[in-house]
């Protein structure tokens, strides 16, 4: 009986394939295939702390899905949105400026702030301006002849828009490695590309592991609840203040611990949003 396979594009598998330092090198060609950057850069690199502080006493807490630093100071931010959130362009920029401003707080001056890289990844269409699956951004003029800064580069990554076919480019390989969820399509990745042995060995292993999938189905239950109760919510809330459903909403869950990062993604309700109906709580 074929294994089934527990794709890695979700939290349960990318962060145990992606964020284990035991696997630092299917980490490193990940990178290798999306950024440009020289291949020393890589050496000893840092899984840092993924929680960045906030600015002031009661600001909030950021969480993002998986923070690197290089060997020359660069910080890559990885984050990977398998639900429609508003607001996810903004919050992008947000994670980026925080990243920067954390430097500053260390003592750093404006003119030794290193680079912050951002790598989102998203299971639906996010450019609908491009039909392109990968789109980098710089800090440009609208021309696009003169650069502002280098200090920011972002990278979208959109899985939806993958041709079923490979096109020559090398990360069609990594975006079909996330999305697949059969054995006989990792059988064949495997077989066409030898860097993806590792990575496809450990799905492999995490796919068979009981206590691995039976937080992956958990949290799948979760996303399906939470969307449905959402919907409910939304729905009841037309005729008898949506605002006092939203904020049962989130009460429920940051009851049971939750992260305000998590509630977005579990919800798709923005940040503003879920710290409005928390200020709510207070």
């Amino acid at each position: 009986m074929e294994q089934e396979i527990l794709a890695a594009k979700y939290d349960t598998i990318f962060k145990r394939i992606f964020a284990d330092k035991n696997y630092v090198n299917t980490l490193i060609n990940f990178l290798k295939a999306v950024l440009d950057l020289p291949d020393d850069e890589y050496y000893n690199l840092t899984i840092a702390d993924p929680h960045l502080t906030p600015l002031h006493k009661d600001g909030k807490l950021f969480v993002l899905d998986l923070k690197l630093q290089t060997v020359g100071g660069k910080i890559i931010h990885i984050e990977i949105q398998i639900t429609t959130m508003k607001g996810l362009r903004e919050r992008i920029m947000a994670y980026g400026s925080r990243l920067l401003s954390e430097q500053l707080a260390k003592g750093e001056h404006y003119d030794s702030l290193h680079k912050v890289i951002t790598i989102l990844i998203t299971d639906f269409s996010l450019i609908d301006e491009s039909s392109e699956y990968h789109n980098k951004f710089l800090m440009r003029n609208d021309t696009g002849n003169i650069t502002l800064t280098e200090i920011f580069e972002i990278h979208v990554l959109e899985l939806t828009k993958i041709p079923p076919a490979e096109d020559g480019n090398i990360i069609w390989r990594w975006l079909k490695l996330l999305t697949t969820d059969n054995q006989e399509e990792l059988d064949m990745l495997e077989q066409h590309y030898p860097e993806l042995k590792e990575p496809i060995l450990r799905i492999k292993q995490l796919s068979a592991d009981e206590r691995v999938r039976e937080e992956f189905w958990a949290q799948a239950r979760d996303r399906y609840d939470a969307a449905a109760r959402l919907r409910e919510a939304m729905a009841e809330g037309e005729a008898r203040g949506r605002a006092e459903e939203r904020t049962a909403l989130v009460r429920s869950m940051l009851q049971r611990g939750l992260h305000t990062d998590d509630i977005a993604k579990l919800t798709g309700l923005t940040l503003e949003e879920i710290e409005k109906a928390d200020a709510q709580l207070c």
